[in-house]
Parts: C-alpha cells; structure tokens; sequence
C-alpha cells in the first residue's frame, strides 16, 4: 500500500494496469486530506519491483509485505536532506558533564538532607570511607565494574551515586553497616 497526493475526480474510481499486469485501485481516504491509498493486486509474486504510470508519470515502488511508502520525488527529497544537513552545527563539546557544579550541589543537599537526624553528615562520611561495602559500591559507580560480593544492590544499581565517601540511592543516604544500630 502507497500513497500519493494526486486526487482524480470526485465520485470516481480509477484503475490503472502496472507492468507487472497486477492493477491499482485508488481509495479515497477517510480523513478530509488530498492522499489516496492505492492496493496493488498482482499476479507476478516473483517481482519485487513494480513501474505505476501515474498521470502519464511513471513510479518504480518496491514491494515490501504490505507495508507502506510514501511517493516523494527525488528532488524533493534532495532538497529535504540538504536543508536538514545544515541544521546541525558542528560546535567541539565544551565541556562533558554540563551543569556538574549544580548536581553536585544537589547531591549534596540530597546528603544532608538525607542523613538520620541521630548521626550527622560528617560522622556518617568518617564511618563510610573505612566499610568494606560501600567502598565496593563507590569503586562500581566509579568503574563501573560490578563485584559479586555487592550483588545484593545490582537490581538498583542505576539509582546510585556516590559523593566524596557517601552513597546515595536516589534521595536517601546509605548508612554504613556500623551505624544502622543508631538509626533505629
């Protein structure tokens, strides 16, 4: 099935032999638009290439299992290729990780925020650069390399961050296994 914007006269159903010996019908289409649907019946199932005379303005389409396609003159789509090349602007990167200053800022307002009113920020921070766990945490988020000894956090290891020695798991901060008995 293709379309085409030519529009043959109200109230008429048109039929055109294709080379291949199949015929097309042309069907107005439900919406208020100018654009017909054309069912190509053919006889030649070995041919995957079909030439339509169009208004006297032969059409090569290719079969393709039914799908769709769209008539577009060469040129025209020339002219849309050109006019699309030059949207894009070819500027180096300036800088990798824009806005860095403000999600780290936000991080760690996430940090404070986040931290058990019984234990501060600091304390928290001291205690999670010497637990074993986290530091295999904060190496994943850094290397990206994932240890077995951590599987139990890989189901949710794309909402992790980690800041200076805390880690975070979206909004909320990780409490090393040594101060989980003070958070209660």
């Amino acid at each position: 099935m293709s379309c085409c914007l030519t529009k043959p006269k109200q109230g008429k159903r048109m039929a055109q032999k294709s080379q291949g010996g199949g015929q097309i019908h042309t069907v107005e289409s439900e919406s208020d638009s100018d654009v017909f649907a054309f069912i190509l019946k053919t006889s030649d199932k070995s041919s995957d290439k079909v030439t339509v005379s169009l208004r006297g303005h032969p059409v090569e389409f290719v079969l393709d299992s039914g799908a769709s396609a769209n008539i577009i003159d060469k040129q025209l789509h020339q002219n849309i290729a050109d006019a699309l090349s030059r949207l894009v602007e070819n500027k180096p990167i300036e800088n990798s990780r824009p806005n860095s200053v403000e999600t780290e800022q936000y991080v760690k307002f996430i940090a404070r925020e986040a931290t058990p009113h019984a234990l501060s920020t600091r304390e928290v921070e001291e205690v999670s650069k010497r637990d074993e766990e986290l530091f295999r945490i904060r190496r994943f988020i850094k290397e990206g390399e994932w240890e077995k000894s951590c599987v139990d956090y890989f189901p949710f290891k794309d909402e992790l961050c980690s800041i200076v020695y805390l880690v975070l798991r979206r909004s909320r901060i990780m409490i090393p296994i040594s101060l989980r008995k003070q958070c209660v």
